[in-house]
């Protein structure tokens, strides 16, 4: 999402900028350990649903429906 936005605003996406989503947190009143430990859950989780489908345990309408599920969520915690 951090390319996407530097794109959009016609930013290089390799230099740095305010757009990151731990800054965002930051400013919304997050504690850095609190943003470590979203941060690791949040890939604890995805790596979960990645493998389960590389492993077939989950088709992909269900891979769709969780990454719709957690870009709803995403933003909430972002944006709200």
């Amino acid at each position: 999402f951090l390319v996407l936005i530097r794109t959009y605003k016609n930013l290089p996406f390799y230099y740095g900028s305010p757009h990151h989503f731990c800054i965002y947190l930051k400013n919304k009143g997050w504690s850095i350990n609190k943003i470590l430990i979203f941060t690791v859950i949040t890939s604890i989780i995805l790596s979960s649903i990645a493998m389960s489908f590389l492993f077939n345990a989950i088709s992909f309408l269900t891979l769709f429906i969780l990454c719709l599920f957690f870009f709803i969520g995403w933003v909430l915690v972002i944006y709200v």
